[in-house]
């Protein structure tokens, strides 16, 4: 639960600077990214 809320304060500060957005895809589609899609898709279904 950390990691997805410190990525999301992450993304959340690079997509409000300007030119963010370039930024924000690189970061969800490297490796830290996927985890944590991964890791949230996970929580998510526990939650169900």
């Amino acid at each position: 639960n950390r990691y997805i809320h410190d990525f999301e304060a992450m993304l959340r500060v690079i997509l409000s600077a300007r030119d963010g957005n370039a930024l924000g895809v690189a970061i969800l589609s490297s490796d830290m990214g996927k985890l944590y899609v991964a890791l949230a898709q996970a929580i998510e279904r526990l939650r169900q």
